[in-house]
């Protein structure tokens, strides 16, 4: 026999079903367990120390300044003064990590977080499963597990590892109860929307979401009553901190002071990079900075109340908005360009080291090639269910929107929307596999299966 003639069946056809699955199976473990491992590696190499040898900087120390008020037993306060200015679920997390942990607290969260972050993963799967069937479900796994910013948020003692446990939570609920609108689907909509905004201000954003989706997919007074039930479970979530916020301020701030510092920041600071001639233009235009709200220094006590700081900021970015005029085009421009495609993590690290500065080029390149993967997945996805597609698109154009006025960068866009992303893109890989994988490999194309 010619070794060098052609081959009549194709490589692998030999293999009965049952081993043809037995290859997917080992190929999709191997894959996690890499992950797995290349997370927990990441986890051990940044230890105890505050920040990793990655990190490009954050809000950390006011995170564990709020934590470490609350154990003295000042409350959510900088150097007494009750503030607003960040969400609360956060720093009430740290606290028993700063009570039982003493100085390995650190490591601590970052354990937890790690876990957290296999969870996350793990939703995503289901998350897919639910969109696009049981087939797609260790292909989102898989993405989550290797999205960059999912990832890079693991190890960093900040709000967004949390945040996106709680979104991928909402967005299941969602999907149910979009698709099955009982009591229970609709109240625990409200309740993951609430709890993410007790995570992340700008997280509110999805009870308003959630409950413009009900309204608009129901009928006559149905529609009123599932939008009731979603409005009450998410208020009643969030009502120890809105009733907090109203009685500290007495009732001069109700949610958030930090909305009109924001939207200066927008103009000033699109891109949240903190530049140091940004943020000298901030502090010449307020004559202050959030920096010198949130800390426990003296020089707190000679700034008013933040509910005045915001209005006052609030009056300043008016004004800067009518002056910019034209300019607000490349800034919008170049907001959305880093808010969708992390152009941020590209043209602005030059303060970050080679190592670093190429290693999320690297994140980058392979957060695009999760993005074609994604609008595969939502193509997908509206042909066997448009009305869950036109769902899940209303909710990415509203957080876009919303963003507009106020800092875009990667850092916000990634609890609100990658766990999506990469749900979506699990279902972008199955079709990537359909269209181009051999039969011998035994993957076929599967019907999708309808919510």
């Amino acid at each position: 026999m010619n070794i060098f003639s052609a081959r009549k069946t194709p490589i692998g056809s030999e293999l009965s079903p049952v081993g043809r699955a037995g290859i997917r199976r080992t190929l999709f473990w191997a894959v996690v367990i890499f992950g797995v491992a290349l997370r927990l590696g990441s986890t051990a190499v940044a230890g105890n120390h505050l920040m990793a040898p990655w990190s490009g900087g954050g809000d950390q120390h006011q995170y564990i300044i709020l934590a470490s008020n609350l154990i003295a037993g000042d409350g959510f306060t900088y150097n007494h003064q009750p503030t607003a200015a960040r969400a609360p679920l956060y720093p009430l997390m740290l606290v028993p990590f700063l009570l039982l942990f003493g100085s390995h607290w650190i490591i601590a969260v970052r354990v937890f977080q790690f876990l957290i972050g296999l969870l996350t993963a793990w939703m995503c799967g289901q998350l897919a499963g639910r969109l696009f069937g049981p087939a797609a479900r260790g292909a989102a796994i898989v993405a989550a597990l290797f999205m960059p910013m999912l990832f890079y948020f693991q190890n960093e003692i900040l709000t967004e590892c949390i945040t996106s446990f709680l979104v991928v939570l909402f967005f299941l609920c969602l999907v149910e109860a979009l698709s099955h609108p009982r009591i229970l689907n609709l109240i625990l909509v409200g309740f993951f929307a609430g709890a993410a905004a007790l995570a992340r201000f700008n997280a509110a954003v999805l009870a308003l979401i959630a409950v413009a989706l009900v309204f608009g997919y129901a009928k006559g007074r149905e529609r009123w009553r599932r939008a009731a039930w979603v409005a009450a479970a998410c208020l009643i979530t969030l009502s120890p901190w809105l009733i907090r916020t109203t009685l500290a301020f007495h009732g001069r701030a109700l949610y958030s002071t930090q909305g009109g510092f924001a939207a200066v920041e927008g103009i000033l600071m699109p891109l949240g990079r903190t530049q140091p001639a940004e943020m000298d233009a901030i502090e010449r235009t307020l004559h202050w900075g959030m920096w010198d709200v949130e800390t426990n220094a003296p020089s707190r006590l000679r700034l008013p109340a933040e509910p005045e700081l915001n209005r006052q900021a609030w009056s300043v970015a008016r004004g800067l908005w009518r002056e910019q005029s034209w300019r607000m085009r490349y800034i919008t421009l170049q907001k959305l360009s880093a808010f969708w495609l992390s152009t941020d993590q590209v043209f602005w690290t030059q303060g970050l080291s080679w190592p670093n500065r190429m290693a999320r080029w690297a994140g980058v390149g392979f957060y695009w090639i999760m993005l074609l993967l994604t609008v595969a997945g939502w193509l997908r996805l509206r042909r066997t269910n448009a009305k869950i597609a036109r769902a899940l698109l209303f909710y990415a154009i509203v957080v876009t929107l919303v963003h507009l006025p106020v800092v875009m960068n990667t850092r916000l866009r990634s609890p609100l929307l990658d766990p999506l992303l990469a749900a979506l893109a699990g279902g972008g890989l199955l079709s990537l596999i359909e269209r181009f994988s051999l039969p011998a490999l035994g993957v076929h194309r599967t019907p999708d299966r309808n919510l």
